[in-house]
């Protein structure tokens, strides 16, 4: 779930799309771990859950698009995903790390008219 803002300036030959956006990362975790502890001898096996918090982010990017003809448009983007709050990763109420979204992502596509 988010908010973006999205500017689209007019070129006659292709256009661009520059999106700011803020998302709301809904995390379900249900990841099982099993731990074992031994003392040399015995072996102690515990289930035990991790749990991952939600978190919020930033992604600024920028998409091209061309026409190829009337109906179909080349499309090729890039972008950054930041991370604002990072999700704590826990287990038994225990802070491992946290979780962290960051990234570049690249896209390419055909758009189609209908």
């Amino acid at each position: 779930m988010g908010l973006s803002f999205i500017y689209r300036p007019y070129y006659e030959d292709f256009s661009l799309t520059l999106e700011t956006c803020l998302r709301y990362i809904f995390t379900d975790s249900s990841i099982d771990n099993k731990l074992y502890v031994t003392d040399g001898v015995n072996v102690l096996r515990k289930d035990e859950k991790l749990d991952i918090d939600d978190a919020l982010v930033g992604i600024l990017s920028i998409n091209y698009s061309v026409p190829l003809n009337e109906n179909v448009s080349f499309i090729a983007g890039i972008g950054y995903q930041f991370d604002i709050s990072k999700g704590d990763i826990t287990i038994q109420n225990y802070k491992l790390v946290e979780n962290k979204l960051a990234g570049i992502k690249c896209n390419l596509g055909i758009s189609f008219k209908m």
